[in-house]
């Protein structure tokens, strides 16, 4: 899977602290209104009065009717009630348009095989800048654009240039679909891959094991779309022991189906499944959902075969 730099997790925090600062500021401006009357201070305006109670009143009663609506789609998406979740996305959809009710329902139209669903998710996470547009169009089926944009990544990285985490990067776009068909293309992924996860295993960082975590993922993805698929579930397993995954019990159900070991390849699925319920409609495990949705509706395609 994919992995971010110390650096730009510094970014981040800086960007976040950043974003709290200024909403204490407009918390403790806010108080300075309420406290302070009109022309206190010299008729500046600084004292005007801050905005009428009907117009809050209205804004935390939608707030609610939203948190509401997104409990009840989270219970119904955690007991696989996916047509219920989008009855309730319907229904608040009916009195005000919101992103991410919208985001919830394709989800739930997604899970329900309705490709009407992808398409949903594909437009919104296209216009949120979530994913580019050739990742967006995977969702919607078209895997044109993906393909041709990965394969001149791996055309235009020098692999004895590469950093471990560009080689990771550069490689994991070959590894969570099966867009690459060039043989030798998917070979140097899989070279890149492993020189990332040599350079983790000799380095002394303090997040070392949870960069073996994240390039062993790859690795064992790669090694399955290579057709290795003992290989690809020794390294799975290896960065399941590191990290518990998600990423990785979709893998090590296609590499067990493919092995012909059905038990094994229904007991990862089962917890990749119950991941997604459990996460449906929560904070949790949003990070490169989109991604994790494709790997799981790769599964159910297969299953179906």
């Amino acid at each position: 899977m994919l992995e971010t730099d110390a650096g730009s997790r510094r970014h981040l925090l800086l960007i976040v602290g950043f974003i709290a600062c200024l909403f204490g500021g407009f918390v403790l401006w806010g108080t300075i209104e309420r406290a302070v009357e009109r022309g206190t201070f010299g008729g500046f305006g600084i004292g005007d009065p801050a905005p009428v109670e009907p117009d809050r009143a209205v804004f935390l009663a939608e707030r609610r009717r939203w948190f509401q609506a997104r409990k009840q789609m989270a219970a119904h998406g955690k007991a696989g009630a996916w047509r219920k979740a989008i009855r309730v996305a319907e229904t608040y959809l009916a009195h005000k348009d919101d992103a991410a009710i919208r985001l919830l329902r394709g989800e739930a139209l997604l899970r329900l095989s309705d490709a009407q669903g992808g398409i949903e998710l594909a437009k919104i996470l296209r216009s949120d800048d979530v994913a580019s547009d050739a990742e967006a169009n995977l969702l919607r089926g078209d895997t044109g654009d993906y393909a041709r944009e990965t394969q001149r990544a791996l055309i235009k990285i020098d692999e004895t240039k590469a950093t471990p985490l560009d080689a990771n990067n550069t490689a994991w776009l070959a590894a969570f679909t099966p867009a690459i068909g060039d043989p030798q293309l998917l070979e140097k992924a899989v070279s890149l891959s492993e020189k990332a996860v040599r350079a983790a295993r000799v380095g002394d960082e303090p997040d070392v094991a949870d960069e073996m975590a994240t390039y062993t993922n790859t690795l064992g993805g790669l090694y399955y779309r290579s057709g290795r698929n003992d290989d690809a579930i020794e390294t799975l397993l290896e960065s399941e022991k590191l990290r518990t995954d998600p990423f990785n019990a979709a893998f090590l159900t296609l590499a067990y189906r493919r092995k012909g070991n059905d038990v094994a390849a229904q007991a990862w699925r089962d917890r990749l499944q119950k991941h997604l319920s459990n996460t449906y409609a929560t904070r949790d495990g949003q990070l490169y959902r989109h991604q994790l949705l494709l790997l799981w509706r790769e599964i159910e395609n297969r299953t179906q075969e």
